[in-house]
């Protein structure tokens, strides 16, 4: 199974050595250790702690998505683990939701999806402070 471990994530652009719009032959570069998923569009690639979707006509990388023990961090400091309240601060900004993500308007081609936590919370604000984070997509 492929892990990739560590690298910067940078919105619409890359995941480490994995970049948004290159041939999948640059990713069966790196590997030949995933399981491949068909879906009506894409082909899934999943390793260990990434998953990266491929078109399936054209042949190239759409999305990329990390997770579990990835340390790469985004911002040179936000990672899987940390709290997308601390992003907002830094960015100057408030993320929004959509579809169980979170975006921000000014970092386009990324989108963070926090933990499922259990407790009762009424606030959103709450929520983003407490729910670590647990995906990481970059995107076209």
């Amino acid at each position: 199974m492929f892990f990739l471990q560590t690298g910067d994530i940078i919105p619409g652009k890359r995941i480490g050595s994995i970049e948004i719009g290159k041939d999948v032959s640059a990713l069966l570069e790196l590997s030949h250790d995933f399981i491949v998923q068909d879906l009506s569009q894409n082909q899934l690639y999943i390793g260990g702690d990434v998953q990266v979707w491929v078109d399936k006509t054209e042949k190239i990388i759409t999305q990329i998505m990390v997770y579990g023990s990835f340390k790469g961090t985004f911002m040179g400091r936000f990672g899987i683990g940390s709290f997308l309240g601390k992003i907002e601060e830094c960015a100057g900004e408030l993320s929004y939701e959509e579809d169980y993500v979170y975006l921000f308007e000014s970092q386009k081609g990324i989108c963070f999806e926090l933990e499922d936590i259990e407790d009762d919370w009424d606030s959103i604000t709450w929520f983003k402070y407490n729910a670590p984070i647990e995906y990481i997509s970059v995107f076209m």
